[in-house]
């Protein structure tokens, strides 16, 4: 299973289409796939225009990188609440139907079921690890 986030939706909330503006639609884009890919870029890139905006003396372009900035805090505020959700998800449902099945195997053919199911994702190669209850 491959989850993604509906770009055009995201950016769409945020007045951000791509008959629009094409371009900075694509910017945008891009600064998604970097929140799904390195938090901690994204990150550091709002800190970047933030900083960029306050050192700026000329009122109108400090405008456009506040605005630009604030964007993108909201865009990643967002990215992180979908993936907060996903992960939510699957470890909830997902993992409740595959141990409700491994026990229902269990039931049926007597074999002792997984002591342990591991769950990863290419977001975060840590291994989140599922025991059973032992007194079930």
């Amino acid at each position: 299973m491959i989850f993604v986030p509906n770009v055009e939706t995201i950016l769409g909330e945020f007045g951000i289409r791509e008959q629009n503006n094409r371009k900075k639609f694509m910017r945008m884009k891009e600064f998604i796939r970097k929140c799904m890919d390195s938090y901690y870029e994204a990150e550091e890139d709002i800190e970047q225009e933030e900083e960029s905006a306050n050192s700026m003396e000329d009122s109108a372009i400090k405008y456009t990188l506040v605005e630009r900035a604030t964007t993108k805090r909201n865009i990643f505020n967002k990215v992180e609440k979908w993936v907060d959700d996903a992960a939510l998800f699957v470890f909830g449902f997902l993992m409740y139907k595959i141990c409700k099945e491994i026990k229902e195997l269990n039931k049926e053919e007597g074999e002792r079921p997984e002591d342990e199911i591991w769950i990863t994702s290419f977001g975060s190669l840590k291994i989140n690890r599922l025991t059973r209850s032992k007194n079930r």
